[in-house]
């Protein structure tokens, strides 16, 4: 926060007084503060010739292809994006047009992302930051966010798809090896983000265009709990717990929290062989995309903190 004092004298000038010294006249001090420097240049008109605001920045922890890729197209399309995952295939820092040493995280997805040619038309067009991070390991969380610092840039989304491998099991053959495994993903590693996020995104409020956001992605076992999916709901429970949770306490520091449950098979890759009976029987990561930013987009007069989305002839 920077302030300028500004003095006004508050004499009345008269023509038989110009020769006459005139001791302490009465003089209003006003203090003005501005947020940045950025800010005290708007104020003076100079904005636009002096300096630019530093772009927004938005991290996708999770990142690969499906959700995550469609995330990374919508909102690369306002901001800069660090993408966070586990993959040890590495891409080289120029390929990724990053500023830290070390980039890697599904590649293909990666590579799809950096190709796509209505990203690449727009000016300036998004750099992206690649960066491995297990998320639910505290040293490599913390590594990844002293790396996310050093681009000083006002973190205003962040966005958590991070879920432990989809698991359907009788209760009494699952190994509670699984539950942690289970756990870790879904919980801790949220747990963990968001201790590291939280302070970025509260920093960024004031005066931000749009609310700076924190968006976890749920999924039908957020909420209802079947029969032999006690490894796979037991997580997402906590999870959208601890999304509840923390759009409580930090609705007020101006920093919108949501989640978003997934009810539906995701149009990805994998699942290509699935459903293709009829047209926009999988969730399309472009369109659920657009979800994320409207949460983000929503005015802090009217926050949602959950919204379910299915395809048109889900059963629910």
């Amino acid at each position: 926060m920077m302030s300028l004092r500004v003095s006004i004298c508050l004499q009345e000038y008269h023509p038989r007084d110009a020769a006459r010294s005139i001791v302490d006249p009465p003089t209003l001090h006003i203090n003005i503060s501005f947020s940045s420097f950025y800010e005290f240049f708007a104020a003076i008109g100079f904005a636009s010739t002096v300096m630019s605001p530093p772009r927004g920045l938005a991290i996708i922890a999770g990142f690969g292809p499906g959700i995550s890729l469609g995330l990374a197209r919508r909102f690369a399309r306002s901001y800069d994006l660090v993408v966070l995952g586990r993959s040890l295939n590495a891409l080289s820092s120029t390929a990724v047009g990053s500023t830290s040493p070390t980039s890697a995280t599904h590649p293909d997805a990666l590579a799809e992302l950096l190709a796509d040619a209505n990203l690449a038309s727009l000016s300036p067009p998004p750099k992206v930051t690649a960066l491995i991070a297990d998320v639910s390991n505290t040293d490599s969380i913390t590594q990844a966010f002293a790396e996310i610092k050093k681009l000083n840039q006002p973190v205003v989304a962040a966005l958590y798809n991070v879920s432990a491998p989809f698991t359907r099991k009788p209760f009494l053959e699952a190994e509670t090896s699984e539950y942690v495994t289970a756990f870790n993903s879904s919980v801790m590693g949220a747990v963990l983000f968001s201790q590291q996020v939280l302070p970025l995104l509260i920093a960024a409020a004031p005066g931000a265009q749009l609310s700076p956001s924190l968006i976890f992605t749920g999924a039908t076992a957020s909420y209802k709990a079947n029969a032999q999916m006690s490894v796979f709901t037991t997580g997402k429970w906590a999870l959208r717990s601890l999304a509840q949770s923390l759009a409580r306490e930090f609705a007020p520091e101006g920093v919108h929290v949501a989640t978003v449950n997934i009810d539906g098979i995701v149009d990805m890759p994998k699942t290509k062989g699935y459903l293709n009976e009829f047209p926009d029987q999988k969730i399309s990561p472009g369109d659920v995309a657009e979800t994320y930013w409207d949460l983000h987009a929503q005015r802090r007069s009217a926050w949602t903190w959950e919204v379910d989305v299915r395809p048109w002839l889900e059963k629910w």
